[in-house]
C-alpha cells in the first residue's frame, strides 16, 4: 500500500511561554552571498542565519588624526580626485554594487574620521581598485584603510595599511561582511528567526526602488522604501513555538523528540528532521486536513527552539 505524506506547508507561529501572541519582529541586513551570488535567496518562512565572513571591523578615529576628515569630499573637484577608483578583471565576479569609504592612517594605527560613502558600480567579470593621493592628507598620514560593503549601512573593514598613492585591491566576495543567509541542512548556530518575506527580487541598490513588495518583501528602515538598506523582516525564534513539516513518519514517541533543520528539496522550505543537529524539541502535532498523522512522512508539529542555537 502506498505510503503519503503531507503537503510541505510555510511555517505556523504559536504563542506560548506568557506571549503576547504577536510574534517578535526584526530586522537584519541580508549578506553577501555564497557560490559566486550577490544575494542570499531565501523563500518565505525559511530559518535564517547570521554569518560573519573573516572579521567584522568598523572605522575607529583615534589619536592624533581623530579630528581630521577623511580623503574624499563632495563638495570640489580638486578633493574628490584624490581618491581613485579603478577596475581589475576577476574571474566570476559578478555585476554588483559597492559603497566605498575610506580613512587616512599612520604608521602608529592612528586613524582619521571616515570618509562620506562613495557608490561604485562594479561590471561583471571585475572587482574595485582603491588608491588614495598623499595630496592634502594632513600631516603624519601616511597610509589608508579602505572600507566596503553591499548597502550603505553594510560596510566593514577590507584592506588596511595601504600607503598613499598605492593601491588597494578589494575581493569578490568582499573579504570581511557579516550578514544573514537562508540557513544551511543541519545548521545549529547564530539562528536569528523564520523568513517574514520571501527574498526574491533582483533590483539596483543604487536605485531608489525596493521592488514588488514595500515595504515587506523589500526594505523596512530608517529610510522608508530605500532599497539600498537592504533590511528584511524576521520572525525571531526566542518566544512560540513553530510548525514544520517533519521528515520522518510521525509517532505519539516522538513528542519531545531533538529535531534539527533539513530543506525541502522541491518548495525549498525548511523542514524537520529528527536526524540532523538538534535545534528544537518536538511539542505537539498539528491536527487538520492534510496536516498528516500517524505513520506519516511530512506531518506537521510544533517545536521549541532551544535558547542555545538562537540569537
Amino acid at each position: 500500500m502506498a505510503v503519503f505524506s503531507a503537503p510541505v506547508q510555510p511555517f505556523k507561529w504559536k504563542p506560548d511561554g506568557g506571549s503576547t501572541g504577536v510574534p517578535a519582529i526584526k530586522h537584519y541586513p541580508c549578506g553577501q552571498g555564497t557560490a559566486g551570488a550577490v544575494f542570499p535567496y531565501w523563500t518565505y518562512g525559511q530559518v535564517l542565519q547570521q554569518v560573519v565572513t573573516g572579521t567584522v571591523t568598523a572605522p575607529n578615529p583615534n589619536g592624533t588624526l581623530i579630528n581630521f576628515n577623511g580623503p574624499v569630499a563632495f563638495t570640489n573637484a580638486a578633493q574628490l580626485s584624490v581618491v581613485t577608483v579603478t577596475f581589475v578583471a576577476a574571474a566570476n565576479a559578478p555585476s554588483t554594487n559597492l559603497w566605498i569609504a575610506v580613512t587616512y592612517t599612520d604608521a602608529g594605527g592612528d586613524e582619521s574620521q571616515v570618509s562620506p560613502l562613495l557608490p561604485v558600480s562594479v561590471a561583471a567579470g571585475f572587482t574595485a581598485s582603491v588608491s588614495v593621493s598623499a595630496a592634502g592628507a594632513p600631516v603624519g598620514a601616511t597610509q589608508f584603510n579602505v572600507y566596503a560593503g553591499l548597502f550603505p549601512r553594510q560596510w566593514f573593514s577590507q584592506v588596511t595599511h595601504t600607503a598613499l598613492g598605492g593601491t588597494a585591491a578589494l575581493t569578490y566576495p568582499l573579504t570581511n561582511y557579516a550578514g544573514m543567509i537562508a540557513a544551511p541542512v543541519g545548521a545549529s548556530t547564530n539562528l536569528i528567526g523564520m523568513s517574514d518575506s520571501a527574498f526574491d527580487q533582483v533590483f539596483d541598490p543604487l536605485s531608489a526602488f525596493p521592488g514588488r513588495r514595500n515595504p515587506y518583501g523589500a526594505t523596512m528602515s530608517t529610510d522608508p522604501l530605500m532599497g539600498t538598506n537592504a533590511l528584511w523582516p524576521v520572525l525571531k525564534l526566542g518566544t512560540g513555538t513553530f510548525e514544520l513539516n517533519l521528515v520522518q513518519s510521525f509517532s505519539n514517541a516522538l513528542i519531545g523528540a531533538a529535531v534539527g533543520l533539513n530543506i525541502d528539496a522541491a518548495t525549498g522550505r525548511s523542514v524537520w528532521d529528527t536526524t540532523q543537529t538538534q535545534v528544537a524539541t518536538i511539542v505537539e502535532q498539528e491536527f487538520g486536513m492534510y496536516q498528516g498523522g500517524l505513520g506519516v512522512p511530512g506531518t506537521r508539529v510544533f517545536a521549541r527552539f532551544l535558547s542555545t542555537v538562537i540569537i
